[in-house]
């Protein structure tokens, strides 16, 4: 050995090339087996070996990188384990280019390290790495992703919400039901993912806990033992976790653990310790229950939207239909109900447009009664659990406990949702929360935060398995009988509080209950369980009457009365059942109906007679349509004016708004418009001391609609205002449209348009009624800004919107033609371009002063008249005038400027004279409602108006 030790200690960086060519033999080679020899071996070792480095550091900073590679190549095979060298030769192929190799070098450390130690690269060497994946070039690692083979419709807003999760927390978990997509929203989070590294963790096939970190290892590509009885061992364990640990480490990396809920456990123990040891991973779960552990973003997945032909769930049926047969006849309409009633799951949706490749969209949706049956698959590549609806349930399904099982098949009679407090009286449990949260968490059943407290959800799905369930069962008599029960107490504890000032809170209640009410409706009348179905109907009658839903209480009442016959009733539900039927009762009285209406008036009459019906309102109500029952003349048109004001007049302010709302409305139907506002003034005092928001509004509408047909736009404006506040909070939808449209008559008259523009001028959706008010609306303007031909024509539109017969039954048909008649020849239109519409009003009037000569709208029926008297102040002048003062008398409406009848009686003063027109208002004043009829009648049937 010839290499100087001292000098080679004493090298400088430009002097380590030539150290090392002086190296020659081995060190210690002359001193045989003395003890000095081996020390000098092992000095001579690392002192060339730190040489080497230095002389490679001195390459790598001369840019000399492939040299410094091959020096650093050979000492790392001297010394797997030097992480310094590793990292230094990490760098140098970087630098040479060679950017695979740099990482390779670093698997290799890795690998190195837990096979002779158990061990992970330090601090620096995984650093390195992870600069090397994050360099630009750098190749992205991507695990268990799989392309996509067809486009995610539907989905867009719910990948930008994961992605967006997942920057910014560190666990997210998709989660919901089975079959709405959630594998493969998360496949195309993985594939849009920047980061260095995704991997994607498939568990549905992973059927232990301890399986999961080996499923995770050999996802990334670890070796792992293979003996499970090794795997159990917990040092095994720890290892395994640490290896996987170290790998996910190496670089930023997203991990996808798909379908966690039959491990959820396990799942959220492993996901908590690989976010513990890894600060740059991110994880990504799916799953039907949450993982529940700290620090995690649930994101919920809703199902596709189905409502109309541009939804996506639409959109997702017919690219699948047309898949399997290109030709098929795919009506819109059809798809769209057949996707709503799928729930808009996006795997039911593909399993019933695979069928169109047999099936006609008919059979399909008639077929849907047995879902279960229709929906399978003959798609081999679909995972077992995804061949058929039922299997996406019944996976959920075998992940639950008994009590839970139970539970969800007795909350499947809910066809809508439920409160914590109908499912405990409903499955007979008690306290129910605990299985109701772990349905939640296997998202079988849905919660939602709604104004009245947390509500729960099923898809129509899962309800109808849970059906099956229940009549497997044998225990769906008892259930059904308890959902009947909890029904008729829900509606008997809220039929009074729909009275006063709790009402708004019971009609929000009513609203989020009413399609289970419905249910349960339909199921008493159809086993005619009397008792249920009257006491029910008290609470749902008043409610869609307050609300304008009058078919429906004509869809029910017919059985309800029928059942009326057998009922049993105490003084429990007698109150509740009075005011259903006889809110039935003026219904179809009002519909002509006398063979329901009387039965229910009966049934109440006896019932008050009894004295278990002992509500007010029953007996102000009573008294009411027994008194409109009886009216056959005008003595007895009186006494039922009398009836309403002594009981409007009472003390007892419940009763007393009942009859002041009725004898309002009475009165302006037989156009005593002063007594109407007096009483409609009444009843919105009254309602302000009940508290009652419904009284308030309807009375505040029909002080609008008088003072709007008694030519006052500003009074009408302001009830309008206060009407539509009110109705709107009660959800009376229809009578906020009728009062949105006064409101736009009041403010045209004043000088608004604004509110016209927006309601009407695109009438494309609006039915033939309200078309043609919008088209009277608008003419309104052209009046007001001096424009009679152009409203004239829109008049003239405001008839011939009423295209179909049944539509011209409306009264709003009759001010149509005699306004659209005045207009016209107020603005010198020719007689005979509206003698068409004068004899059609002409006849319609006759008609209604023959069939109703007491019950007819005496302002509707002025207005008529005043439209024949325009016609006829030229051809019978003597006729005209007459007409006119009838049209005063009966306080014809004038909420359009042609129905004004101070422009007309101007004239006729100007025609007739002062005097003449004077004696015969006079002599029509003191005509009573039947002396009118009779009097119109007279003069509508002068042979005069054939001969013109």
């Amino acid at each position: 050995m010839t290499t100087d030790l001292s000098r080679a200690r004493a090298a400088s960086d430009s002097e380590l090339g030539d150290a090392l060519a002086l190296w020659r033999g081995e060190p210690g080679a002359d001193l045989g087996d003395a003890p000095v020899a081996a020390d000098l071996r092992t000095e001579a070792d690392r002192l060339r070996h730190r040489l080497e480095q230095r002389h490679a550091e001195e390459l790598l900073a001369d840019g000399r990188f492939d040299e410094a590679a091959t020096i650093l190549e050979t000492l790392v095979r001297a010394a797997p384990l030097d992480e310094p060298i590793a990292v230094l030769r990490m760098r140098a192929l970087d630098a040479a280019g060679r950017r695979n190799d740099a990482l390779a070098a670093f698997a290799a450390l890795r690998d190195a390290l837990a096979d002779a130690l158990g061990t992970d690269p330090g601090p620096e060497a995984v650093a390195a790495n992870a600069a090397l994946l994050r360099a630009s070039d750098a190749p992205r690692v991507r695990i268990g992703v799989r392309a996509a083979t067809q486009p995610l419709l539907g989905r867009a807003a719910d990948v930008a919400a994961v992605e967006a999760d997942v920057r910014q927390h560190r666990l997210t978990t998709i989660l919901g039901v089975g079959g709405l997509g959630k594998t493969s929203l998360a496949q195309e989070v993985a594939r849009r993912s920047t980061l260095p590294r995704v991997a994607v963790v498939e568990l549905a096939g992973t059927s232990s806990a301890d399986d999961i970190m080996l499923t995770v290892a050999a996802t990334l590509g670890i070796r792992t033992v293979t003996s499970v009885k090794r795997l159990a061992d917990p040092l095994i364990r720890t290892d395994l976790r640490t290896r996987v640990a170290t790998a996910l480490g190496e670089t930023e990396t997203l991990l996808v653990l798909d379908n966690c809920e039959h491990l959820v456990d396990a799942a959220a123990a492993i996901a908590r310790e690989l976010l513990a040891d890894v600060p740059g991973l991110r994880i990504l779960a799916t799953s039907r229950a949450p993982l529940s552990i700290a620090g995690e973003q649930v994101l919920p997945l809703l199902p596709l939207a189905a409502s109309d032909a541009d939804s996506a769930a639409v959109a997702l049926f017919l690219e699948r239909a047309r898949a399997v047969r290109p030709q098929a006849e795919l009506d819109i309409a059809a798809v769209v109900r057949i996707c709503e009633r799928l729930d808009g799951l996006p795997l039911a949706i593909e399993l019933a447009a695979a069928r169109v490749r047999v099936m006609s969209l008919d059979d399909i949706e008639r077929r849907l009664r047995d879902r279960f049956a229709l929906l399978t698959t003959v798609d081999r590549a679909a995972p077992e659990r995804h061949r058929t609806l039922f299997a996406v349930i019944d996976w959920s399904w075998k992940l639950l406990e008994p009590a839970q099982r139970t539970l969800l098949q007795r909350l499947s009679l809910f066809s809508d949702g439920f409160t914590a407090d109908a499912a405990a009286a409903v499955s007979g449990a008690g306290d129910v929360i605990d299985d109701l949260d772990a349905l939640v968490m296997q998202s079988l059943v849905t919660v939602r935060e709604e104004s009245g407290g947390v509500r729960f959800r099923m898809l129509e799905t899962v309800r109808e398995f849970g059906r099956d369930r229940l009549a497997d069962s044998g225990e769906s008599k008892r259930v059904e009988r308890a959902h009947l029960e909890w029904a008729r107490a829900f509606c008997l504890e809220r039929q009074p509080l729909l009275f006063g000032h709790a009402q708004l809170e019971t009609m929000r209640a009513m609203t989020a209950e009413t399609e289970n009410l419905i249910t349960v409706l339909r199921r008493a009348v159809a086993s005619e369980s009397a008792e249920v179905a009257l006491a029910m109907f008290g609470a749902l009658a008043t409610f869609w009457s307050m609300r304008g839903d009058h078919e429906e209480v004509v869809s029910f009442g017919g059985d309800v009365v029928r059942l009326a016959r057998r009922a049993e009733f105490t003084a429990a539900d007698a109150d509740a059942a009075s005011i259903g039927l006889l809110i039935a009762a003026l219904t179809f009285q009002f519909m002509e109906q006398p063979r329901v209406a009387m039965p229910a008036v009966g049934a109440v009459r006896r019932l008050w007679r009894a004295g278990l019906a002992r509500d007010s309102r029953v007996g102000a109500l009573l008294a009411l349509i027994l008194a409109i029952g009886g009216i056959h003349d005008e003595p007895q048109m009186a006494h039922v004016a009398e009836t309403l004001e002594a009981i409007a007049a009472g003390d007892d302010a419940a009763a007393a708004s009942i009859a002041a709302m009725f004898g309002a409305n009475i009165a302006e139907n037989n156009g005593e418009l002063e007594t109407a506002l007096r009483l409609a003034h009444r009843t919105n005092r009254l309602a302000g001391t009940l508290g009652d928001t419904w009284l308030a509004a309807g009375s505040a509408m029909t002080l609008a609609q008088l003072y709007c047909e008694n030519a006052r736009p500003g009074d009408a404006e302001k009830w309008c205002l206060v009407a539509r506040e009110g109705l709107t909070a009660i959800g009376a939808l229809q009578d906020v449209r009728q009062v949105e449209w006064m409101l736009a008559v009041a403010r045209v008259q004043r000088g608004d348009d604004a509110l016209a523009h927006q309601l009407f001028d695109d009438d494309a959706d609006l039915g033939g009624e309200l078309r043609s008010i919008g088209s009277a609306v608008l003419a309104e303007i052209d009046m007001r800004e001096g424009r009679p031909d152009a409203a004239a024509a829109l008049y003239d539109a405001a008839v011939r919107s009423f295209a179909a017969p049944r539509e011209r039954s409306s009264p709003w048909f009759a001010m149509a033609l005699a306004t659209h008649i005045i207009a016209s020849l107020d603005a010198g239109a020719p007689r005979d371009g509206v003698a068409a519409d004068v004899r059609r009003l002409r006849s319609r009037v006759r008609a209604t002063l023959r069939l109703r000569p007491l019950g007819a709208d005496q302002p509707i029926l002025g207005a008529a008249l005043l439209g024949l008297s325009r016609w006829a102040l030229d051809a019978v002048p003597t006729l005209s005038l007459e007409l006119l003062a009838l049209a005063e008398v009966m306080t014809s409406r004038q909420d359009f400027t042609p129905l004004r009848r101070e422009a007309h009686l101007a004239y006729a003063e100007r025609t007739f004279g002062e005097a003449a027109v004077t004696a015969v208002r006079a002599h029509t004043a003191e005509l009573g409602i039947l002396g009118r009829v009779r009097r119109a009648d007279e003069l509508l049937a002068d042979p005069r108006w054939r001969e013109r």
